[in-house]
């Protein structure tokens, strides 16, 4: 299987904004260009990372408020770190992502707005229209900016990467243990999984198989559309957690994250912005170094663009 083999799974798609405002204001006025960012708790506190490359036009111009906001500088961007002050409106997100299916794949700041862009299979569209009517009554600060057909998660991605510079890292590790006891029943699936996870231990993920229907009987397994061959599973592995871990605690952010699953090992492809994609690497390098018996395999690291959608 390849990912053009779900590129239809997931057939609805919805965008909405937040209203931000605080002392990261002045930045983002002066920013026209989407700015990838990572959210993030702690301490019972909501944070967001703002992720701005050093080669965007203008970057001179914001040197000063930059300073200001004491911006982490890495080797290809600056990081600005900021408080959320208006949790309420968060609320949102972490209902959204609590509604099967859904799964949110970019994160970002354009203008003075932050917006979660989203896809989901149709037969959650009562649950996630029910929470959108409940939160946007107030349309100044919370907005449905798109909601109907996806036309597909190559589309998507092609839609992500006209404004943001993705890279594709592949790894990959043994099928053992638990986790190719819960994957049994499949000869072949690619699992989704949520980005924005808030510290879980599981992970959520989405179920892509062309086995028969009949024969995935396990009741860890939701079934979302047998005909479709689409599942919901939650299900852990020290090594995706301990990555995950770290890359968590930089704050780098994913775009993507599949699992290709076969009886030989498990591939795991990943997007993530370009000019984070180092740090990437080198935090799951330092994680198959630490952790030798876990047999960490970096099997390619290209950007997008360099590659047909129909190879991943």
């Amino acid at each position: 299987m390849f990912l053009r083999d779900v590129d239809m799974k997931l057939d609805r798609r919805g965008l909405i904004s937040l209203e931000q405002d605080g002392q990261i204001s002045p930045l983002l006025k002066k920013e026209n260009q989407r700015i990838p960012c990572y959210i993030f708790s702690e301490d019972g506190k909501t944070f967001v990372k703002l992720f701005l490359s050093k080669n965007r036009k203008d970057a001179s111009e914001t040197m000063g408020i930059l300073t200001a906001l004491e911006a982490e500088e890495r080797k290809d961007s600056y990081v600005v770190t900021q408080r959320i002050n208006n949790v309420e409106q968060m609320k949102i997100i972490r209902e959204l992502i609590r509604i099967r299916t859904v799964v949110v794949h970019h994160t970002y700041v354009e203008g003075t707005r932050m917006f979660f862009d989203f896809r989901f299979h149709h037969t959650m569209n009562h649950e996630v229209s029910a929470i959108l009517s409940r939160y946007t009554e107030n349309h100044l600060k919370t907005r449905v900016v798109d909601l109907g057909q996806c036309r597909g998660l190559h589309a998507v991605i092609g839609r992500i990467q006209e404004k943001t510079p993705l890279t594709l890292v592949e790894w990959g590790i043994p099928l053992e243990g638990e986790i190719a006891e819960l994957f049994s029943p499949f000869r072949e699936c690619i699992v989704e999984s949520e980005n924005l996870t808030y510290g879980d231990e599981e992970f959520r993920g989405l179920v892509y198989s062309e086995d028969d229907p009949s024969k995935i009987l396990d009741q860890k397994f939701s079934v979302i559309s047998p005909r479709e061959g689409i599942y919901e599973v939650n299900y852990k592995h020290d090594a995706l957690q301990e990555v995950r871990t770290r890359l968590n605690s930089e704050s780098i952010p994913r775009i993507e994250y599949f699992l290709h699953i076969v009886p030989s090992g498990i591939r795991v492809l990943v997007l993530v912005p370009s000019h984070v994609s180092e740090d990437y690497v080198r935090i799951l390098l330092g994680v198959s170094r630490e952790h030798k018996d876990w047999m960490i395999e970096l099997h390619a690291i290209r950007k997008l663009e360099d590659m047909p959608f129909d190879s991943i």
